[in-house]
């Protein structure tokens, strides 16, 4: 699979993913035991940074609440992780009195 992608496109691959479990407050392992997938497995492809396969992919991306072509492109198509955004956005910008 990896064959596909440039080392670059991995690595920003894995920043995003690991982002998203820290803003989540989880950890790897909580998402790789979601996703099905064995923790080992899960920490040699972040170690090495290689992209899992599409139902890989697809089980990671669930887990957080994502899509796949986020995680591969950092953009996303999804009206309703757009408006979550925004929203997170605009909570994070209330005054705090």
């Amino acid at each position: 699979y990896q064959h596909f992608f440039r080392y670059t496109e991995c690595m920003e691959f894995w920043e995003r993913l690991n982002a998203l479990i820290k803003e989540r407050k989880t950890t790897q392992e909580w998402v790789a035991n979601q996703s099905n997938i064995k923790y080992q497995t899960f920490r040699n492809w972040s170690a090495r940074h290689i992209i899992p396969d599409a139902i890989q992919s697809v089980a990671i991306a669930q887990t957080l609440h994502t899509t796949v072509e986020y995680l591969v492109t950092g953009e996303s198509t999804d009206p309703y992780k757009a408006r979550y955004d925004r929203l997170v956005e605009a909570v994070r910008n209330l005054p705090i009195d």
